[in-house]
């Protein structure tokens, strides 16, 4: 009698830990890169913004990997001009008008292809993720000119590599207080370094900066370490004329160590990016 396959959440519990330290390594060198002002920053990120390009479509099963590819690359590529290319308020105001042309490319990708489209909705929706991840990603560099002297991206590196220890020690009954206890260590990580570096800032504005950065970071591992570990669809067999089959647990479980090496620096580099936007918007509103 074979072994019962492991559940979805034993399998998710066992992927995090490869990200932790990918994710500590990742965010000390956005903290380094933000003392070297914003064009190193923007550099960085869009390092990460083609990181995702390479693996993201792959881990989210998106049905084309070089279109899914290039769409993110091209993001990447039109959301770092958008960003470095505004010198005046609002930083951000031509955002949105590089993730939108290019999410109308991600559509002409698909309404060219000459299949059949297989997994349409799933690669769409792998892009458009892709697409919000890297416009909240790149949303990091103007904070590292506006707040140069309250180590905002510090403050928020150090908040997510915190936290992320937690993926290796909370596991199984405990693994339900993964995302609190993020918030919790990621408040207390960003106000340490506020305090160190800018000592007259308001505590409770990095711990809120901290709480949110570590919680989205540790959503967004979570959410995509499922996605890559979530059975997808396989080819057909003739053998047994079935005309479309979906892999058992058991075969997604044996495959579950090459998915988590594979998409480990997708996930860790994804959870560094994400949080980007709202840390933004925290440090505009409370740290002036």
């Amino acid at each position: 009698m074979s072994s019962a396959a492991p559940s979805p959440t034993l399998l998710r519990e066992r992927a995090l830990p490869a990200t932790v330290p990918l994710t500590v390594v990742g965010a000390g060198l956005l903290a380094l890169t933000a003392a070297a002002g914003e064009p190193f920053v923007a550099l960085a990120l869009a390092l990460g913004g083609y990181l995702l390009a390479i693996g993201l479509p792959a881990a989210l099963g998106a049905s084309n990997l070089h279109r899914s590819g290039f769409v993110l690359a091209l993001a990447t590529l039109l959301a770092s001009a958008a960003v470095l290319g505004i010198e005046d308020e609002p930083r951000l105001r031509l955002l949105p008008v590089a993730i939108a042309a290019s999410l109308i490319v991600a559509f002409l990708m698909q309404l060219t292809r000459s299949d059949n489209r297989p997994q349409l909705a799933r690669t769409i929706a792998s892009d458009a993720l892709g697409l919000a991840i890297i416009a909240s990603g790149v949303s990091l560099a103007p904070v590292t000119d506006l707040h140069a002297e309250q180590a905002v991206v510090a403050s928020a590196m150090a908040a997510i590599a915190v936290s992320a220890l937690l993926d290796l020690l909370l596991a199984g009954p405990y693994a339900a207080w993964l995302l609190p206890g993020a918030a919790l260590l990621g408040a207390v990580g960003a106000m340490l370094v506020g305090l160190a570096v800018a000592g007259g800032a308001p505590l409770w504005a990095y711990a809120v900066l901290g709480a949110v950065a570590a919680a989205t970071a540790q959503a967004t591992r979570r959410v995509l370490t499922d996605a890559a570990l979530h059975p997808s669809p396989a080819p057909a067999s003739a053998a047994d004329g079935a005309s479309s089959a979906w892999l058992t647990r058991a075969q997604a479980s044996a495959a579950r160590a090459t998915v988590s090496k594979d998409s480990a620096l997708t996930v860790a580099v994804a959870g560094l990016l994400a949080p980007g936007l709202a840390v933004f918007a925290i440090a505009r509103l409370f740290l002036g």
